[in-house]
């Protein structure tokens, strides 16, 4: 089972595959998510199953910008560090 999803260039537009998304989030307590996006803090705050959820993590960057200048791998260290710790009650 996975605890970090990173999302790069989704716009929520597939009601299939949010089904799935907000599935994981239900079902795993330990999944964190990491949208990364140009306006992905808006898109994010669109989407019912992501707004103020504390699992889900904003990037307002191109991709390639995000994952050159290390944005990405740096959220999902944090992510990773805090789904470890998490405790599991």
């Amino acid at each position: 089972m996975t605890n970090v999803l990173v999302v790069i260039g989704y716009s929520f537009g597939d009601d299939y595959i949010n089904e799935i998304i907000r599935q994981g989030l239900d079902t795993n307590g330990k999944l964190r998510i990491v949208v990364v996006g140009p306006q992905a803090s808006v898109l994010t705050a669109d989407q019912v199953m992501l707004s103020s959820n504390p699992r889900v993590t904003s990037v307002d960057a191109t991709a390639k910008d995000a994952l050159n200048d290390g944005r990405v791998f740096q959220a999902v260290q944090v992510l990773l560090k805090e789904a470890r710790e998490e405790n599991p009650f």
